[in-house]
């Protein structure tokens, strides 16, 4: 039998470009200087410098850009994957000590139905990120459990520098995952 719960996290509409927006700035940032060079021209025509200078210059900062954003990309993808559990209790039951963990950490319930439970985690004054967003989706005992740098704040974070890991953490305990 197929799991029914999902693999992957997926978003829509400003979720989604608040998860993916880093790498599409850069890539938009790698089209303004391919853009700046097209369409500009010299007031002075006469007087131009030769531009094959200036294009072998642009071509390895547009590179350098669209790789960085390749790799920001390629790993924001995969920070969407989620992780597969079975715990002794059931859906209910999990929802119950998702919901009691919540309240102990002072964590705000966004979604909290039958199936999903997704919890948005405060960043304190002294983080460096702006907080996180935990979605755990539930079937009978089994669990599908991600943690990571919350979409939906107006400037995403990129790097929660481990919270995520121990909001994951906090969950298994929570849910009695070893």
């Amino acid at each position: 039998m197929k799991n029914p719960l999902p693999t992957r996290l997926s978003f829509t509409g400003w979720d989604w470009l608040g998860h993916y927006g880093f790498p599409i700035q850069l890539a938009g940032l790698a089209a303004v200087l391919v853009g700046s060079v097209l369409f500009v021209t010299p007031s002075k025509p006469e007087s131009a410098v030769d531009t094959a200078s200036e294009w072998s210059g642009l071509a390895a900062l547009v590179i350098c850009f669209m790789g960085v954003a390749a790799l920001v990309l390629k790993r924001q993808r995969r920070v969407l994957a989620l992780q597969h559990y079975e715990t002794r209790q059931d859906a209910e039951e999990n929802r119950r000590r998702l919901l009691v963990l919540a309240k102990n950490e002072a964590w705000r319930v966004g979604v909290a139905d039958s199936a999903h439970v997704r919890l948005h985690v405060p960043a304190r004054w002294s983080d460096l990120c702006w907080g996180e967003m935990v979605s755990v989706f539930l079937d009978g005992n089994c669990v599908a459990l991600n943690s990571i740098c919350d979409p939906t704040k107006t400037r995403p974070s990129l790097a929660s520098f481990g919270r995520n890991a121990r909001n994951v953490e906090r969950v298994k305990d929570a849910l009695g995952i070893i």
